[in-house]
């Protein structure tokens, strides 16, 4: 996808472009350049493509991180699929890199013996920091597990990015002793279709003891008010927790009060995202100002944002008395904002009628 005025540059001029992505570049532009450190392929990858991706990483030996999405495309011609057996050459390619230290995969409809392999060539990169698994939703308890067993094997790793259709309560509780034993583990994303109580007490026992741990983000959770307070138990009593992302189903006002105690009294905490999902209702004006309250009295947050959904991606607009935020009632908001000790930054979004709160401040 580059220019013709690109394509016609010499190898000496790509090399300056090594420190940052180039989008959809294709392997013959790196064949004669060493020093390309970042291979970034925007376009989804099938089967006809995977030897010229493989040719890209094999003619970087400096290479330290690669981004692919690879595609299965269900067509009649059987190049565009990409099955297991395909893969072991790009396997091969990537656990051939020694300097390769963070790899990001979008896996769109591959199934979880893909998975295995690419698992297989993962935990043979010792200086591995940063591994991303995005996309997986055909992948099913096999997958999962075979790529969490992966993750175990690397001893630098500081970032963890999952995403999955199911987690089961044992590959939750392998993640969880990476978690906790990981001295270089500073950051864990996961989203699977349903984190629900027991799921997060697990996670939760990791957290509290985690540690080096900085950043949590979790989604979807659907948890019941035990569940919630497991969760900021965790939450409060991590010693090194800088920043959570949390995405919520069915909030009361006793879960957002669970929650907003946390967020007031984590130690370290500098950086809180809340969203909520379906409905505007479920951050009603007392909600609102509980997590005001919250925000107010945190010593050491700097960043929060609150995001709401109507489950159409369209602005929220408010709608009356216990129905979703109503301007006349941004006074806790605009105070918390004011006299909050450390805040910086302030992010609201799916919300319609704030503009006055942001033109007074």
């Amino acid at each position: 996808s580059l220019s013709r005025k690109l394509l016609a540059r010499s190898a000496s001029a790509m090399s300056q472009l090594d420190t940052r992505p180039v989008e959809g570049c294709v392997a013959k532009l790196w064949k004669d350049t060493n020093t390309a450190r970042e291979l970034f392929f925007s376009e989804d990858i099938g089967n006809y493509q995977l030897p010229r991706v493989c040719e890209a990483i094999r003619n970087a030996p400096a290479l330290q991180s690669i981004s692919l999405k690879l595609r299965y495309v269900d067509c009649l011609h059987s190049r565009y699929e990409i099955t297991s057996d395909k893969l072991k050459n790009l396997s091969e390619a990537i656990r051939n890199a020694p300097t390769l230290q963070s790899v990001s995969l979008e896996c769109k409809g591959l199934g979880s013996d893909c998975v295995d392999v690419l698992s297989e060539a993962i935990r043979q990169l010792p200086a591995l920091q940063s591994i991303s698994v995005k996309g997986c939703y055909q992948i099913w308890y096999s997958g999962m597990k075979s790529m969490i067993k992966a993750i175990r094997q690397l001893p630098a790793l500081q970032s963890i990015s999952l995403e999955s259709r199911e987690c089961t309560d044992d590959d939750l509780k392998i993640l969880s002793e990476i978690i906790r034993d990981a001295s270089a583990l500073q950051s864990i994303s996961l989203e699977c279709r349903a984190l629900i109580d027991n799921k997060v007490k697990i996670l939760s026992e990791a957290i509290r003891n985690a540690s080096a741990l900085q950043n949590i983000s979790l989604g979807t959770l659907v948890l019941s008010d035990d569940g919630m307070q497991i969760l900021s138990e965790a939450i409060r009593q991590a010693p090194a927790l800088q920043s959570i992302s949390l995405d919520c189903t069915d909030l009361t006002d006793n879960r957002v009060k669970i929650l907003s105690e946390a967020i007031r009294h984590a130690p370290a905490l500098q950086s809180c995202i809340a969203k909520h999902q379906f409905d505007c209702t479920d951050l009603t004006d007392n909600r609102v100002k509980i997590l005001s309250e919250a925000i107010r009295h945190a010593p050491a947050l700097q960043s929060f944002s609150l995001k709401g959904s109507d489950g159409d991606s369209q602005p929220i607009k408010c709608r009356g008395k216990g129905q979703g935020l109503k301007g006349n009632d941004i006074t806790p908001l605009r105070d918390a904002i004011l006299h909050a000790p450390a805040l910086q930054s302030v992010k609201l979004s799916g919300f319609v009628g704030y503009r006055s709160l942001f033109e007074e401040l």
